[in-house]
């Protein structure tokens, strides 16, 4: 048997230039990867029946390297995912030109951390076989930082669990180009519906712990002021919180926020924008510090999202219910109460492509529907 995947064509990531590359890419690996596809879904369909039916299939979209500065190098990599709302982990095969390999793992951010922990503890021997595996045929990749080093006799994911500063999680087998089995193809497959199991119940662990009862529409109370207070009590509630501004960047934003409903903050992290837009939602509720805000969501957009369903949420076909996300819940209650202001931060907007997770709010902002 002849596995694909030729060195002709893992030398697609080899082509220097930018757009020369990604070129290469889209020619000789992209038709590779849609056909192990193909194979994954007719394999997850015999044998994944119930599941394979909620998981999405995507590409990697971004052609360059950013370095920032304008700088711009060619893609190192190239991958599909299968994985599905609310995301934060899915199964991931790459090929990689940095390490000349083909990797199949889980990956997993650190919003899905604290369910990884509890599926762990809750239910270790179902998948202790599967962890051993990765322990004694595959690898795990992660952030081992900390003060104190962790015991080396733990397993991979006793030690992930166990490390504060470890966030993103790879978890899988590696492939190296120069000693590829010539059933690979196979072997993937094979992977990628061994661990789909795995994130399914990564999935539905987040879905007990997000999960509430029906949104509670409240009932319109007359007697709101429409309008925000004025810019310079908005300027002096900022002030008495100890937050440093200056005067025409509030204004600006004050005035953006009566002109369109979407307002975008660029600039580098950690310059106060995301607080810039709790404390006026505060100033403008006239909210104290210590209280909780009713009328201000904080949304941290993932770099896994890729469909409306990630912001909006999803209805699941195997429990026949609605999971709403935090974002519709408070749609909800914005709709409930129009003569109130209600402020959504979007907070690291362009983690994802908003054309993709964003798209039916734009649409219905530039329709005003």
């Amino acid at each position: 048997m002849i596995q694909p995947f030729t060195p002709d064509a893992l030398a697609a990531l080899l082509v220097p230039g930018v757009a020369e590359r990604w070129a290469a890419v889209q020619e000789h690996l992209h038709p590779l990867m849609v056909d192990l596809a193909e194979q994954v879904r007719l394999a997850a369909i015999a044998r994944l029946p119930q599941i394979w039916q909620l998981y999405e299939l995507s590409f990697k979209a971004q052609r360059y390297l950013n370095r920032g500065q304008g700088q711009r190098d060619p893609i190192e990599d190239y991958w599909m995912a299968f994985d599905r709302a609310p995301r934060g982990a899915g199964v991931l095969v790459a090929i990689s030109g940095a390490e000349r390999a083909i990797m199949v793992g889980i990956q997993l951010w650190r919003p899905r951390k604290d369910d990884l922990a509890a599926l762990w503890g809750g239910a270790r021997p179902v998948w202790l076989s599967l962890v051993e595996r990765i322990a004694h045929e595959g690898t795990a990749r992660f952030a081992e930082t900390g003060l104190r080093p962790l015991a080396s006799g733990l397993l991979w994911i006793d030690r992930y669990l166990a490390a504060r500063g470890a966030g993103y999680l790879w978890a899988g087998f590696v492939y190296p180009w120069d000693n590829l089995p010539a059933d690979l193809s196979e072997r993937l497959v094979a992977d990628v519906l061994d661990l789909l199991p795995l994130n399914e119940a990564l999935m539905e662990q987040a879905e007990v712990v997000g999960s509430s009862g029906p949104a509670l529409l409240r009932e319109t109370r007359p007697g709101y002021d429409p309008a925000p207070p004025p810019i310079d009590l908005i300027a002096e509630r900022l002030r008495a919180r100890h937050f440093t501004i200056s005067d025409l960047l509030l204004r600006s934003y004050h005035l953006a926020l009566q002109t369109r409903p979407l307002v975008i903050l660029p600039g580098i992290s950690g310059t106060g924008k995301t607080r810039l837009t709790r404390l006026y939602a505060d100033a403008a509720h006239a909210i104290t510090p210590g209280r909780e805000n009713p009328y201000y969501l904080l949304v941290a957009v993932q770099p896994d999202w890729h469909s409306p369903r990630d912001l909006l949420g999803y209805y699941n076909a195997l429990t026949g219910s609605y999971h709403a996300s935090p974002f519709t819940r408070f749609l909800l209650s914005a709709v409930a109460d129009p003569q109130q202001i209600y402020y959504v931060c979007l907070d690291e907007l362009n983690l994802a492509r908003p054309e993709y997770y964003l798209a039916p709010v734009l649409s219905a902002m530039e329709t005003l529907e």
